[in-house]
């Protein structure tokens, strides 16, 4: 904006301490520098007429902001004196249009254009022609979005609230370092499943250390929180010849590193109790144990809108958002909104970012490129998990895909030099597998990406209401399920044999058995909904599950593992299976009639393990897990039938007392309310128990 000489304004604090003023906007350099950019605003010259065409052409095009040289100016038309703009009636108008004016302008392009994107057909040119008479080649130039890359202006409110997490984080900062680091190391889920929380918590708090001795503690919080937010806003820059020592270092100084420090130790808290080795000598109550999953939470959430504010994509915000869902589903559950809403933001930054469709990676660390295919296969496993304990359909389709397996590498081979790692690849079999042992991490995210393609496969046909070739497609399902079970590993498969179950060192190779056999069970609620077969399949694949999931949690239980997610699998697994056995031995009691084929019904082998399961729900599950609450939901239905099936009457004479006739539909396995497990807990959630 311009004064009757011609010149520039200044901006407000600038023209009121008259100093000069670099006229950049929305923020000048010295407001930005001071911390002043709330209050720097550039004051219409209320004495002038509206400008001219050729004045506004020419501010339009003056060089205002080396910042943003394709950015427009807009000039306001001068406002009536009796509404000035300085007036408080506007200030809320004026810290919005200022807040939002730099965020807007922001580019967050994709970096992945597909084949019928707007530009595809320019950027392949001479492919889209080689079948016609060659032409003489072009230099043609770009044509894609325009990438301005804009130096986001952080305004005070945001740093201060920075600030304030930070002072939050650094009251505890060991105790938050020392959970992460123990989470990392149990359950081997961190950044690309390598070691990094040591270097990221050594390089913050060598940030922290490194402020000037002579700032107060505030300030030096203020100066963090604002090295923080100018690292987050620059783009993620690797190259072939990178260290993961040197990409732990450029990740630190970036909100995605407060981020996961608070992450894991929010998965820690979840899967820990106060009586945890990790917190003696510390004296902390129950309830300080419980305060350290909120506050981790409602750290890493609020980390992650600082990096959606500036609208970056990089690899650290996709694994971030990855085991933050992984957190939102301990704490929240997994039948919350919440984690399901994170996945679609980690689906579409993996999309924008093209990792459905990786390229060689020529251009990239070996332990990126790596990690780039873990990221995408765990965001596809997840995907396909929360889609079926929902019923609801999936965000990332396999046949959209090029998903490719990582290989099966442990940590300190995928980080070692070309000739360890060269060697390390040689003693791999033809499918990429280690033929030793299971590696934790880096071998489920292979297994997690054939599961989920089953099991996608199995929720197309649960939510395809008009297919007519049913029975076929399951038939192929069912092949593809058996072809997965054969190709995988010996130390990857399990059997139900008792000595097998002792041998366990882990319960990786019985949570594939149970995933598979649920793969199954889901295939034959399809088939039961469509009348295309009886329920004595059905009851059979119940009977397995609830066994498996019995030792599942056996094996767990002996090696001492708090991370073993119990409180996922028994509500995902356990309680569906469980809910056709208690309704079937209910049946078999109050109507009485001869199992259809030569096999006999195990009703005793059923209500003994049904009543094991009831017990451990009880006692394993921690009230911390956001799954807490449907686990003893379902455990007061088990034991509620169990109760009326084995109840013997006081009376000889008396009969055993029935239970009410429209508690459970009398053709149940023929209906939806059981499908998928969704309708089976808002039927928990309607009984009177008081009755």
């Amino acid at each position: 904006m311009r004064r009757h000489n011609g010149l520039l304004s200044s901006c407000e604090p600038c023209r009121r301490s008259k100093l000069r003023c670099d006229h950049l906007v929305p923020t000048c350099g010295r407001c930005r520098r001071t911390h002043k950019a709330a209050a720097c605003v550039y004051r219409p010259n209320l004495t002038r007429t509206a400008p001219s065409t050729a004045q506004t052409a020419a501010i339009k095009t003056s060089p205002i902001s080396v910042a943003r040289p394709s950015t427009q100016i807009v000039v306001p038309q001068a406002p009536s004196k009796s509404r000035p703009l300085a007036s408080p009636q506007h200030a809320l108008r004026d810290r919005y249009i200022e807040v939002w004016s730099h965020r807007l302008a922001l580019s967050s392009t994709p970096s992945f254009l597909g084949l019928t994107s707007f530009s595809a057909v320019y950027n392949d040119s001479e492919a889209s022609l080689r079948h016609h008479s060659p032409i003489t080649p072009l230099q043609l130039p770009q044509f894609n979005p325009p990438r301005v890359h804009v130096v986001h202006a952080v305004d005070d409110d945001q740093t201060k609230l920075g600030a304030e997490l930070l002072s939050l984080l650094f009251d505890d900062f060991a105790l938050y370092r020392q959970m992460a680091i123990a989470c990392e190391e149990r359950s081997s889920k961190g950044i690309m499943d390598l070691p990094a929380m040591y270097t990221i918590c050594d390089v913050i708090e060598g940030m922290y250390s490194s402020m000037p001795s002579h700032l107060d503690p505030q300030s030096r919080l203020l100066e963090l929180s604002q090295r923080l937010f100018e690292g987050t806003t620059r783009e993620f820059i690797t190259h072939a010849k990178m260290t993961l020592g040197e990409y732990l270092v450029a990740l630190a100084g970036r909100w995605e590193a407060i981020g996961f420090i608070l992450t894991m130790s929010g998965i820690c808290a979840a899967n820990t109790i106060v009586d945890d080795p990790l917190f003696h000598g510390l004296e902390l109550s129950a309830t300080d144990h419980k305060n350290l999953g909120i506050l981790a939470t409602a750290g890493s959430e609020l980390c992650l809108q600082f990096c959606e504010s500036v609208g970056v994509m990089s690899d650290p915000l996709g694994w971030l958002l990855l085991r933050h869902i992984h957190l939102l589903t301990l704490v929240c559950g997994d039948h919350d909104y919440r984690p399901r809403k994170r996945l679609g933001e980690l689906s579409t930054l993996l999309f924008a970012m093209g990792y459905h469709q990786l390229d060689a990676g020529e251009h990239l660390p070996f332990f990126l490129v790596e990690g780039r295919k873990r990221l995408m296969v765990l965001a596809y496993a997840s995907d396909k998990d929360l889609a079926t304990f929902l019923g609801c359909p999936p965000l990332i389709a396999y046949r959209f895909c090029r998903i490719q397996l990582p290989l099966d590498l442990k940590p300190a081979e995928v980080i070692a030099g070309s000739a360890v790692r060269d060697a390390a690849i040689a003693k791999l079999d033809a499918r990429g597998w280690n033929t030793q042992e299971p590696i934790p991490g880096t071998s489920w995210s292979r297994v997690g990406l054939l599961l989920g393609h089953v099991r996608e496969l199995v929720l197309e046909l649960s939510l395809d209401c008009q297919d007519p070739h049913i029975q076929q497609r399951a038939d192929e399902i069912l092949s593809l399920v058996q072809q997965v079970r054969s190709d995988l590993p010996s130390y990857l498969q399990w059997d139900e044999s008792t000595d097998t179950a002792l041998r366990q060192t882990s319960t990786f190779a019985v949570y594939i058995h149970l995933d598979l056999l649920y793969s199954q069970f889901l295939l034959q609620r399809i088939l039961l909904k469509w009348s295309l077969t009886g329920p004595e399949t059905l009851v059979s694949l119940a009977h397995q599950m609830l066994k498996a999931m019995l030792a599942q949690i056996a094996v767990g239980q002996r090696c001492g593992n708090p991370f073993s997610e119990l409180g996922w699998t028994i509500p995902y697994f356990g309680l569906p299976a469980a809910g056709i056995l208690a309704i079937e031995v209910l049946r078999q009691t109050q109507n009485t009639r001869p199992w259809p084929n030569a096999r006999r019904f195990p009703r005793s082998e059923v209500i003994q393990n049904l009543s094991i399961l009831a017990s451990h729900i009880q006692y394993i599950i921690l009230p911390q897990k956001g799954n807490y609450d449907i686990c003893q939901q379902g455990r007061k239905v088990i034991s509620y039938i169990l109760d009326h099936v084995l109840a013997a009457p006081t009376d000889p004479s008396a009969s055993i007392p029935l239970l009410p006739i429209d508690l459970i539909p009398a053709d149940w396995l023929d209906e939806e309310w059981l499908n998928d497990g969704t309708d089976f807990v808002k039927w928990i959630e309607e009984i009177n128990w008081d009755e």
